[in-house]
């Protein structure tokens, strides 16, 4: 599901590339229709769950349309169960709102969950049904802000996206928060390489981190873009942050090195070069 946003349509690009074949599913054409699964899912090796409706600013005044995904995914999951070969389920889940507050960054799989927004406690949510669907292989993977070409402008997510669109404009990015606070940046190519290993694996874990393993604050990306970019535009500070974002988040994505050889290999700035 979710094959022709933006992480499913590269996912989608690199599995073709391997000779696989692959159904793509999608708002317009869905995996579960009036109640039937796609026959597509029967017989499947693997599903890759990469549809994302929400941000983490709609979640919190929409939340109908959690409900509505949340109700499809687990259904979807019990079309899988049934399948005749039992399927290896990827969720695409949360990095950086999923874990406990009181965790310390870098995250790690092994640290507490508690959600303090309702977009992380419906990440929560799909995991929970993930894990308890019989007759299916399930992996979440926990991803953290994953940018590249492509990214379509959506709001609330995606600053990397929006800052660059914004400097190619002429306008005034807008900064929300502490420019201090930091996240956790993945090229989008470096997110496929790990679907695409977590496919190929004979037995991945059940919970991965995905990230660059690499805290950058705020300030720091607003400098990388005006080198890539060549363009000193003022910045517009909204010192007041947004509700759903926390001061400081990034992973610890040891367990993915150790099990798959899988490493980010995009440094922030190849990868706003790339974008932009």
């Amino acid at each position: 599901m979710g094959g022709s946003g933006f992480l499913g349509g590269h996912l989608v690009a690199a599995l073709r590339c391997k000779g696989l074949r692959v159904s793509v599913f999608d708002r317009g054409s869905p995996a579960i229709r009036d109640g039937w699964a796609a026959p597509e899912i029967d017989d499947v090796a693997t599903v890759f769950y990469v549809a994302g409706g929400a941000t983490p600013l709609t979640a919190e005044s929409q939340p109908e349309r959690l409900r509505d995904e949340l109700a499809m995914f687990v259904r979807l999951l019990g079309a899988a169960g049934r399948g005749a070969v039992r399927a290896r389920v990827v969720l695409a889940s949360s990095g950086g709102t999923i874990y406990a507050p009181t965790a310390v960054p870098p995250y790690r799989e092994t640290d507490p969950v508690c959600p303090n927004n309702a977009y992380g406690a419906f990440k929560l949510q799909m995991e929970q049904a993930l894990f308890a669907q019989p007759g299916i292989e399930p992996v979440a993977v926990r991803l953290s802000n994953v940018y590249g070409p492509g990214q379509r402008l959506r709001g609330g997510l995606g600053v990397v996206a929006h800052w660059l669109d914004a400097l190619k404009r002429g306008e005034a990015p807008v900064l929300h928060g502490d420019p201090a606070a930091t996240r956790d940046f993945l090229y989008v190519d470096d997110a496929v390489d790990l679907f695409v290993r977590v496919h190929s694996a004979v037995r991945p874990p059940s919970l991965l981190n995905a990230g660059s393993g690499v805290p950058t604050s705020l300030a720091e990306l607003a400098g990388v873009m005006a080198e890539v970019t060549g363009k000193r535009q003022r910045w517009e500070l909204r010192r007041q942050g947004r509700a759903p974002d926390r001061l400081h988040c990034h992973l610890c994505v040891d367990r993915a090195c150790e099990t798959l050889g899988w490493t980010p290999a995009t440094t922030l700035r190849e990868g706003c070069v790339g974008r932009g």
